[in-house]
């Protein structure tokens, strides 16, 4: 594959220096193949052929090779001196060229050079741009890379590892004729195609160099068919101690791998040439079964040529929904180009993928979201920078999705925004009431919800609620009033797990959403019942085609669909958008209020990790000590384990991570310390990799009807029976179920101590216990630090704050809170195909575009019929009311011409006032009655007028949705602008913010003011252009407009400043009232 490095960055001297005397050493090692210059900004300096120090350390340094001027503006102490792209080929392919025939190995190093020589190609035509313009906001083309290349026959750990160095200089010949930096994000986003493309190459040229066929492609490599997997593993000691380093810091990411690379190497030992090592590799590959004659064995095969048919066979594999869509509603020329290259199992010429690539994104099989023009170099296209502001880019912006996926998107939402005056659903107003007097806990928003869901009358409704706000306590009073008025409700939900928890906490009878669909898609089922409810939990992990399926079946009988979820917790892992789409398309039903958490700083913080504010929200658990830093992941876990063993003896706990291996780990230890203090009995039953006792908390992982166990039941070990393989667990519900040993040997349950992310949402937990690492991403983090309601905690690797580079130099490694901030800010939240080309159209605006967007959208806004919502409720209210004074007359009255009925004549002639009285309130009550009949109906016509309006207002919003749907958009994209723009500023203020409005503040309130104070000056000179370092409104306004735009940016930042000084002199006056005190 391809790896990419950052040849150094830090202290300039010690890096210059270290690559001085370390090219010569490494690079142009004895025993290796001279260096050799390539790239079209080489040519530009006359660099060719052979490299050699005295033109390789200049170059490093941003220095012309002859002359030993600067070559660029910009040369100052921090700049990087360049890029390391190393292609590896497969360990098979290695162990060809280092023990195969002499003539095999020579065609390996001419396909690996040709393969080598085409992804360089790719990357050149395709990220070698510079930069221009203040900051270095415009990119320009150029000639091509300054470029040399060093190929290797070993890995350090003295195996054969055929690669190739290239070293990319920090320069770019541009085509305005100027020397600049290169842009390094751009080699970075296609260091995975050119990878893949490098691989596909390298496979092409073999099968018809030497007969080789391959293995299944996984993640874009293959091995040669034939070597055997042991021997591969065995010639693998340099992976190993990769993987071990890995493991040492509780990492798993390429980039873990790549530091993890650099961290472990250590200096090669050049006395030993590969020749010297060929003996020793061909004993080790004899006494593992593999001869010299077996290696011939695999050569000369007759591997099939890509066809006509193989073409349009892969292109149609692509465009299927289990192809390039089956995870995401988009992707780009780049993701064409990987699927390609994965489907072609004896590989193709760069080229030739590439032209596959081109005729398939031409083709009307797929759909562009954004203009193909967008490919060139033009000002329609653009790149969005750190600060968030959009200038011209590249072929990165360009989009696409396939018709399939569009038209279904299309037509969920259409299904959806179609059912909003439907009357689906409705209970009755005194089963409503009752549902709710029920439970009396119950809050006002969840009230609210239950009240909405019955009463809208809406075919979907949305429920979206934040973790921990009661949404299936809500949902548990919804059933009682649908159940009670005669509505037929049932759940589901993606996993059999979260459908058991609905059913628990609901009492809504509930399955899993492929058990339910499959039910309706059987002609023989009966379907689902005329105006029934449909809840599914959990929905913003349900994808797009699942859930267009379902509202189909269910606008089929006029059945409600009940959407509950939050699109910030754990997206779909299918193609999906669709919950999120549909929250900002429909009127949504939102839960605000955290009720598990049991603390109102830890609300506050999952709010900011909610948001993405995770510098903030990390900060505030480290002042709560809830951030526990270890030096390596040894001693993080060991922390984690004695921190949950201590939380357990409290109340419950749980051990959260990402990765299988890591629950798997903290498991085993967890058991340690439990057979220590004696909870586990001593007797162990071992099946498969797992052993248990009694006492052990375990987890079943596969649904299985006849056992009465889902994937996710959890439960404790109250007997094992090691002769029948057998265990008896106690679970959670009290039922007591028995494990057989062919579900047992399958590997179906595992221990409870600590589980996944993916396994803790929807769980509460008196305390949770989370392992971080790099792999974290916004919706993991919040999903898994808001299980607890005492307390959650999150366990993050120190590590070694550095690695080292070939050459001896330092590569920075952010500090690990720069990292767990950057991990937790990156949301996976998936958006349907058709928002996406919205979004990146507004992505093109610049501010005072957007601004002006904005203003025109809210003034469009502004004309919707008002919400009627209160005064429905209202007049429901005041009629209920009245209607209540109805019955009571009614009741007068009826009484009282029972009591009359009931006497006889004598007792009528004894009792003639009573009988007067009793014969007055009847004429009163009648009285009564006939004046509030006609209140009554008089309210409910008021009452039916408002509900009109409120329809009326329902068809507006509908008829408005992509108007509404925008101006989310235009929100979102204007609060990412200004978040990255004010985190940019914050790292390296400019005189003119200084000088005007001064440092950072610390305080979080003083913060505020600051940022919205500072973004007033930017949003002005964004606006007009300015570019002065030192006022932060330039020179003096040229018109009206200008003007009146400059002084409500100088009033604003004048309030805040008055305000900060009022602050300042309020604490110099407590100050001083605290020493007079003799505090």
């Amino acid at each position: 594959m391809l790896n990419i490095g950052k040849l150094a960055r830090g202290q300039q001297d010690y890096y210059l220096n270290s690559v001085a005397r370390g090219v010569e050493d490494y690079y142009v090692g004895s025993g290796e193949a001279p260096g050799y210059w390539l790239g079209g900004g080489s040519a530009d300096i006359g660099l060719e052929g052979r490299v050699i120090e005295r033109e390789l350390t200049p170059i490093l340094e941003g220095r012309h090779p002859e002359t030993g001027e600067a070559m660029t503006r910009r040369h100052h102490k921090t700049r990087m001196p360049g890029f390391d792209l190393t292609f590896r080929a497969p360990k098979s392919v290695s162990l060809v060229h280092a023990l195969g025939p002499k003539e095999a190995s020579n065609e390996v190093v001419n396909a690996h050079d040709a393969a080598v020589a085409a992804a360089l190609d790719y990357l050149e035509r395709h990220t070698a741009l510079g930069r221009r313009g203040t900051d270095g906001i415009f990119p320009i083309g150029s000639s091509g890379f300054v470029a040399s290349a060093f190929r290797h026959r070993t890995s350090r750990a003295g195996d054969p590892l055929l690669h190739t160095h290239v070293l990319v200089a920090n320069l770019i010949h541009g085509d305005d004729g100027k020397w600049s930096a290169l842009d390094g994000r751009l080699l970075y986003s296609h260091a995975k195609t050119a990878g893949y493309l490098y691989q596909a190459q390298l496979r092409h040229e073999l099968s018809l160099r030497l007969g080789l066929e391959w293995t299944p492609i996984r993640n874009g490599t293959a091995d040669i068919e034939g070597v055997p997997q042991e021997v591969i593993k065995a010639f693998s000691k340099r992976r190993a101690e990769i993987e071990i380093r890995m493991e040492q810091r509780g990492e798993q990411s390429a980039r873990a791998a790549q530091v993890a690379t650099l961290d472990t190497r250590r200096a090669k030992d050049y006395r030993l040439r590969g020749d010297g090592l060929l003996p020793e590799w061909e004993r080790r590959a004899k006494e593992l079964g593999f001869s010299r004659r077996d290696l011939t064995n695999v050569l000369d095969r007759e591997p099939r040529a890509l066809t006509r048919s193989d073409k349009t066979r892969v292109m149609t594999e692509l465009v299927e929904p289990e192809g390039l869509t089956r995870d995401a509603s988009s992707f780009t020329q780049r993701e064409v180009i990987q699927g390609l290259c994965e489907r072609l199992p004896s590989g193709a010429t760069v080229a030739k993928i590439e032209d596959i690539a081109e005729e398939l994104l031409d083709s009307n099989l797929v759909v562009p979201l954004s203009p193909r023009q967008a490919q060139v170099l033009t000002s329609g296209t653009v790149l969005r920078l750190a600060n968030g502001s959009v200038v011209p880019s590249v072929v990165d912006d360009v989009r696409y999705s396939t018709e399939e996926l569009l038209n279904l998107e299309k037509r969920l939402i259409r299904k959806a925004l179609g059912r909003v005056d439907h009357e689906a659903g409705v209970a009755r107003t005194d089963a409503v009431r009752g549902a709710l007097a029920r439970r009396p806990s119950m809050s006002r928003e969840q009230k609210r919800m239950v009240d909405d869901l019955a009463c809208s009358g809406r075919g979907v409704e949305i429920v979206v609620g934040k973790a921990g706000t009661g949404k299936t306590f809500a949902l548990d009073a919804a059933r009682d009033a649908w159940e009670s008025s005669g509505i037929r409700v049932i759940g589901c939900a993606l996993s059999a797990r979260a459908a058991k928890e609905l059913e628990a906490g609901s009492g809504i009878e509930s399955s899993t959403i492929a058990a339910l669909m499959k039910d309706l898609d059987d002609f023989r089922s009966p379907g689902l019942e005329r105006g029934s409810i449909i809840v599914v939990d959990e929905a913003g992990m349900v994808g797009t085609r699942q859930l267009d399926a379902l509202l189909s079946h269910a606008q089929d009988v006029g059945a409600k669909v009940v959407l509950v979820g939050d699109d910030k917790q754990l997206p779909e892992i299918a193609a999906g958008g669709a919950f999120r789409a549909l929250k900002e398309k429909l009127p949504a039903i939102e839960l605000s209020e955290v009720r598990r958490q049991k603390h109102s700083w830890e609300r506050d913080a999952l709010e900011l990790l909610r948001e993405g504010r995770s510098s903030e929200a990390i900060e505030v658990y480290g002042e709560r000590d809830r951030l526990v830093v270890g030096r390596d992941a040894a001693e993080t876990r060991a922390q984690l384990v004695v921190d949950w063993w201590k939380a357990s003896q409290q109340g419950s706990a749980v051990m959260i991570a990402a990765r299988k291996a890591d629950v798997t780990d903290l498991n085993e230890k967890a058991r340690v310390i439990l057979r220590t203090e004696g909870v586990l009995d001593r007797v162990e039953m071992t099946v498969g990799a797992r052993s248990f006792s009694v006492g052990d908390q375990v987890m079943t992982l596969r649904n299985d009807r006849r056992l009465g166990v889902v994937n996710g039941s959890r439960g404790v070990v109250e007997a094992l029976d090691e002769g029948a393989v057998e265990l008896r667990v106690r679970l959670d519900d009290q039922r007591v179920v028995t494990l057989p040993k062919d579900y047992l040997e399958a590997g179906h349950v595992t221990h409870a101590y600590a589980i996944t992310g993916h396994k803790a949402q929807g769980m509460t937990t008196d305390r949770a216990l989370v392992l971080g690492d790099e792999s974290m991403y916004r919706e993991w983090g919040y999903v898994a630090m808001s299980r607890g309601r005492e307390e959650n905690r999150l366990y993050v690797v120190m590590g070694d704050g550095c690695g080292r580079d070939e050459v001896g130099g330092t590569v920075e490694r952010p500090y690990v809170l720069d990292e767990l901030t950057r991990a937790l800010e990156r949301s996976k939240a998936k958006s349907l195909a058709s928002d996406l080309g919205e979004e990146r159209d507004i992505a093109r605006i610049d501010r005072a575009t957007l601004q002006a967007e904005r203003e025109r959208i809210h003034d469009q806004l502004m004309q919707a019929p008002p919400d009627q919502t209160q005064s429905i409720n209202a007049a429901k209210l005041e009629r209920e009311r009245f209607e209540g004074f109805l019955r009571r007359e009614r009741n007068i009255r009826e009484d009282a011409q029972e009591r009359l009925a009931s006497m006889t004549p004598l007792a009528r002639a004894r009792n003639r006032s009573e009988v007067k009285t009793r014969e007055e309130r009847i004429e009163d009550a009648g009285r009564a009655e006939k004046r509030l009949k006609e209140t009554i109906r008089e309210l409910r016509s008021q009452e039916q007028e408002v509900i009109q309006a409120q329809k009326k207002r329902e068809r507006w919003v509908e008829e408005r949705a992509p108007l509404i749907g925008r101006a989310l958009q235009v929100e979102n994209e204007s609060a990412r602008r200004d978040k990255a723009l004010l985190r940019e500023r914050e790292s390296e203020l400019p005189k003119y913010l200084e000088n005007t409005v001064g440092p950072v503040p610390e305080r979080p309130s003083e913060r505020k003011d600051w940022c919205k104070a500072a973004l007033a000056i930017e949003g002005y000179r964004e606006k007009y252009g300015i570019e002065d370092r030192n006022k932060p409104f330039g020179r003096a306004p040229r018109n009206t407009d200008q003007r009146l735009d400059r002084e409500q940016a100088e009033r604003t930042v004048e309030e805040i400043n008055d305000r900060r000084l009022d602050r300042s002199q309020d604490r110099d006056v407590g100050l001083e009232r605290s020493l007079e005190i003799g505090v």
